[in-house]
């Protein structure tokens, strides 16, 4: 076989095997262990985004909460923008709108959140469970995050205290995908 015919095989062969057996059909992505539920209640506000503390780079991961019951996130802004409003909503509904990691379900039960997504692989898809309480209809804390096996089994457990504050914004990026049921 001459060598380019090698390298055009093994190029086209990448994406069949960097999925780590799903462009084979070897697995499945993990379904969310609830399925999202229309939400109507004024525990939290809805018509904008949460933003939490900044990290060691001073960006601030963005949420979304849906009265669908769908949950988004999975993108930064630096925590200035986010904590005035400066998000470019445009740049969400694009490429990362295709995404199955920045999309999940959430559900209130009392004061109690829960949100579960998928997390970021290069194969199939596990979840991911984040757990905490409702302080306020603009603010909600995250103690806890389970990391989830195919089997269902946890993973990897962490205690956190995340805190998600929330901004009015007139701009929200679509819901619609084709993960969250």
């Amino acid at each position: 076989m001459k060598p380019n015919s090698l390298l055009i095989i093994m190029l086209l062969a990448i994406p069949l095997f960097s999925s780590c057996g799903k462009g084979l059909g070897l697995c499945k992505d993990m379904e969310l262990s609830f399925k999202r539920q229309d939400f109507s209640g004024s525990l939290l506000k809805t018509n904008g985004y949460y933003y939490e503390e900044p990290d060691k780079s001073g960006n601030s991961p963005i949420h979304y909460l849906y009265r669908n019951g769908v949950y988004h996130g999975g993108f930064k802004e630096s925590y200035e923008d986010a904590k005035n409003g400066n998000i470019d909503v445009d740049a969400t509904n694009s490429v990362l709108k295709q995404t199955r990691r920045v999309w999940g379900a959430f559900r209130l039960n009392g004061n109690s959140i829960e949100i579960e997504t998928w997390g970021a692989t290069y194969g199939c898809s596990k979840t991911i469970s984040m757990k905490g309480e409702v302080n306020n209809d603009t603010t909600f804390v995250i103690t806890q995050i389970k990391y989830m096996k195919k089997n269902g089994k946890v993973e990897e457990e962490k205690k956190v205290n995340n805190t998600y504050h929330y901004r009015a914004s007139l701009q929200k990026p679509d819901s619609t995908n084709d993960f969250v049921k």
